[in-house]
Parts: C-alpha cells; structure tokens; sequence
C-alpha cells in the first residue's frame, strides 16, 4: 500500500512507528482515507504481521460498535503478547456511549505491546475521557502539487476536476478517478447536488427521514460543504456574482455542522439550513 501523506504528517507517521504510542486518535474529514492510512499503520508496527491486528467494526446489520464487542475484547487482551499486537477502530464514532465507557477502562490500564488506533471525522465523536487518554493526530491533507506528483499517469483534466471537490482529500479523491459509485461520500455528493437544486418545500420534506439517520446527515453536510467550497473558490477565479451566495451558503452548512456537533436537534438544524439553502 502506496501512501500520499504531507510531509509533516510523514514525520508524524514515522516517529509513531519506531515509538508507537499506547492509543492514537486520528482526526480527520470524511474522504480523507484515514482507514487505509490506520490499516497501513498497524501493518508497519506489526511488523507486515496482519494476525496480530484486531479489527472491530459494527456487527452485520448493525450501525454502532456495541459494548458486548468491546467486552469481548477485554478478554482478548489477557493473553500475553511479547511483540506488538495493534487494536484497529477506524471509525471509533460509532462506539456507543456505554462502549466508548468500557473500553476507557481499558485504555486507563495499558497492556504491553497494545496499541489502539483510533479515527474520527472530530475529536468531539469520542468522550473527552478518551481524547485525554490518546495521543492526538490531526491529519493535516497533502499538498496540491504532491497530489499532481503522486498521480502522474491521470489526465491532468480529470485530475483537476476531481480536486475541484476533492481538495486534498485522498481517499475521496482516489474514488472520483476511479469512478468508486459504491463510495458512500461520493453518494452523498450526488444527493447534495440534487438538494441544492430542489426547492425549499421539496428540501423540508427530507427532514424527517433524514433527522433520524445520523451517518448520513453527517455525510450529506460533508458534502454539502465540499460543494460550496468548490463553487466558491469557482466564481472567485472567474470573478462571478454567484461569489456571495455559495460563500453564505457555506458559512450555513459549517454552522450547521458546528450546531449537530454539540448535539443540538438534528431536526432543527436541518430544518434552519434547508430554507437558507
């Protein structure tokens, strides 16, 4: 596995591996790739040795990672192990509270040679107990030009527009060329898109469906914003008057992000972003 990384985050990503951490949390956007970049990680510290890397993922058919999986691994972990064995969680915002509580307990009681790897979309995903118990990664996204290095065989065009939406997202990026439709934040681009061109009263009709489905409002507002990021630094280079409206749209969704962070009415919210859309 080939990794495009900014050049601080290639220091970062090499002192973890000579000296790993007991528990890493890794912040980064949706798109960024954090799970191949976390998948990566624990096979360098392991030594290449994918045995001794410990995936926890939702159960088939369920959408958390439920205290009984973290339970589980409590028992796992009493055995012994003399090299290093990595306990892998790239989407650790779908613990549960009660999960994210149990496997606090653990992480207060480090065992040898285990290391936890966390990812988030925010620090906020997890209780602040546990943000105080790892060591913090805010991935910072790599440049424009090593991303035109790195995929030296793409047409430039193609390239370019993927970056357009993409910024300096690698795992989202890497999808658009490869025209991934079963990538689930490129789904949520699609929907964006077609939210953006509904009316108000077609946008509010959403709401309710879409108030109870908590990835998928996360993901719809990540699009949403990739969108208007583009659209805006769009008309600015070509100096146009739709500047002011994708600028306040953006602010609209960002704000709304910040709002569903800090637990407000999912609904609410929504409902306040869709009629100033």
């Amino acid at each position: 596995m080939k990794l495009l990384l900014h050049p601080k985050a290639k220091a970062r990503y090499d002192q973890i591996i000579s000296d790993p951490p007991h528990a890493l949390l890794l912040v980064a956007p949706a798109g960024s790739g954090k799970k191949y970049l976390l998948a990566k990680l624990a096979l360098d510290i392991t030594n290449g040795v994918a045995d001794r890397i410990i995936t926890i993922t939702p159960e088939e058919k369920k959408k958390t990672i439920s205290v009984e999986q973290i339970r589980e691994l409590k028992v796992k972990l009493k055995n012994k192990y003399n090299e290093n064995r990595v306990i892998l969680i790239p989407n650790a915002q779908l613990l549960g509270i009660e999960a994210q509580n149990t496997i606090l307990k653990i992480l207060e009681e480090p065992r040898p040679s285990t290391i936890f790897l966390l990812g988030v979309t925010n620090k906020l995903d997890v209780i602040e107990t546990i943000q105080s118990r790892t060591q913090l990664w805010l991935l910072p996204e790599p440049t424009e030009q090593q991303i035109y290095e790195f995929y030296t065989n793409t047409p430039r065009v193609d390239l370019s527009k993927a970056i357009a939406i993409a910024g300096g997202r690698i795992g989202l990026l890497s999808a658009m060329l490869a025209e991934d439709s079963d990538n689930s934040l490129i789904g949520a681009i699609e929907d964006a898109k077609l939210v953006l061109r509904e009316t108000t009263f077609d946008r509010l009709t959403r709401i309710d469906i879409l108030s109870k489905k908590t990835i998928e409002t996360s993901l719809l507002l990540e699009a949403l914003l990739l969108i208007s990021k583009a659209a805006m630094e769009g008309a600015a280079k070509a100096n146009t008057r739709t500047l002011t409206s994708w600028y306040k749209r953006l602010n609209y969704v960002m704000e709304a992000k910040m709002l569903l962070s800090q637990n407000v009415n999912s609904k609410l919210v929504l409902t306040q972003l869709f009629i100033k859309l």
